[in-house]
């Protein structure tokens, strides 16, 4: 749970406006709903967490409009837009 809202209130600037976020299916969504219950896990030094998946613009325009589900961004990130 916890994993679900850190990653809703740093992508969702605009808490309870009803266009904050959009996503596929019917309705808005936050991120972490889109994904909600599907478990990953992240490794940050010598731990390991599990943790639920986030939606990705990013993935998602990668596969042309496919939904994905992901743990852990890219290192370095990369921009969502060519420069």
């Amino acid at each position: 749970m916890a994993s679900h809202e850190l990653a809703e209130v740093l992508t969702n600037p605009k808490v309870g406006v009803h266009e904050a976020w959009t996503s596929p299916g019917p309705g808005p969504h936050e991120n972490g709903d889109i994904c909600n219950g599907r478990a990953g896990t992240i490794i940050v030094g010598d731990n390991t967490w599990t943790v639920q998946l986030t939606y990705s613009k990013l993935h998602d325009m990668d596969t042309n409009g496919k939904t994905t589900c992901i743990a852990g961004a890219p290192n370095p990130l990369l921009p969502l837009i060519d420069p």
